[in-house]
């Protein structure tokens, strides 16, 4: 079977190749110094304390080695489940997020937040920023780039 493309779905195609084509060259660009390394964690209640690593949650203290200090919640996603549950509710309300492993083992916890650490941290700079005071976030910057996402997509829709 032959399917043919007008002009307008050609173009569009073509745009979103070379903005998938920009993405991964930006992603294979980025140099190894852009991942954060992650100096020290400290579990204030010791894992060995946990009586069902699949089924809780737990805080981190992370230091990162340009000196933040970050504390984050991990937790399973039972324990969301349980959460719900305990609460009757049937969604997790809006918060600063977690970050969420299968099970809370060292190994496990560390590989997630080495994850989140790159990208400078970004993650987890936000993640601690979201929980500690939401209006760091400029919801008016956050709104201009949604404008321009839309105006991106109307034009490619309309090529």
């Amino acid at each position: 079977m032959f399917f043919r493309m007008n002009n307008g779905q050609m173009n569009i195609l073509a745009k979103a190749n070379m903005a998938k084509l920009l993405i991964s060259y930006i992603k294979f660009t980025v140099n190894e110094e852009a991942q954060m390394k992650v100096k020290k964690i400290v579990y204030p209640t010791s894992l060995s304390q946990i009586a069902d690593i699949e089924d809780d949650n737990i805080d981190v203290f992370i230091e990162l080695e340009d000196g933040t200090n970050i504390s984050v919640a991990v937790c399973t996603p039972k324990n969301l489940i349980s959460y719900m549950t305990k609460e009757n509710i049937n969604f997790i309300p809006a918060s600063p997020p977690d970050i969420i492993v299968k099970s809370l083992t060292e190994e496990t916890i560390e590989q997630a937040i080495e994850n989140y650490a790159q990208e400078d941290a970004f993650w987890l700079k936000l993640f601690f920023v979201a929980g500690v005071d939401k209006t760091v976030i400029d919801l008016d910057r956050i709104d201009l780039c949604l404008k321009e996402m839309k105006r991106i997509n109307q034009e490619l829709l309309n090529d």
